[in-house]
């Protein structure tokens, strides 16, 4: 009898832990840049690092973000650019969309002024509160 509480002890110990770790929101981003790809940097807020996805002129394409994209972050920022990457060519001329909650679901529409100037509007319902 022993064995089988164990063995149902650690069953359940370890549906929990894969369902917080699975624990992920849908990032929807639309490109409505007619002639040019966007680059996305997906970044835990106050962290350095950044995960990179591509997003197609005209296109619109959905990503999971978790916790592994956001270095562990509940909330995140999502800075488009056209640039190629570049350190200072995505942070200065990017549009920024912040204060997104890692586990819920956005919707980021990515345009470009006249100027050049890239924008990031967030069109997704209100966060929910962040878990701590």
């Amino acid at each position: 009898m022993k064995n089988y509480r164990r063995t149902l002890f650690l069953a359940a110990a370890a549906s929990v832990i894969s369902a917080s770790v699975a624990q992920a929101g849908t990032l929807t981003v639309i490109n409505k840049i007619p002639d040019q790809r966007v680059q996305l940097f997906i970044q835990g807020e106050g962290t350095d690092k950044h995960h990179i996805e591509l997003v197609k002129e005209n296109e619109q394409q959905d990503f999971d973000v978790n916790h592994t994209h956001t270095d562990g972050k509940n909330t995140f920022k999502v800075t488009a650019s056209t640039g190629n990457g570049g350190s200072p060519d995505w942070k200065l001329m990017g549009g920024t969309c912040s204060g997104l909650v890692t586990r819920a679901n956005h919707t980021l529409i990515i345009d470009q002024s006249a100027l050049g100037k890239i924008s990031c509007t967030n069109v997704s319902a209100e966060n929910p509160n962040p878990v701590k």
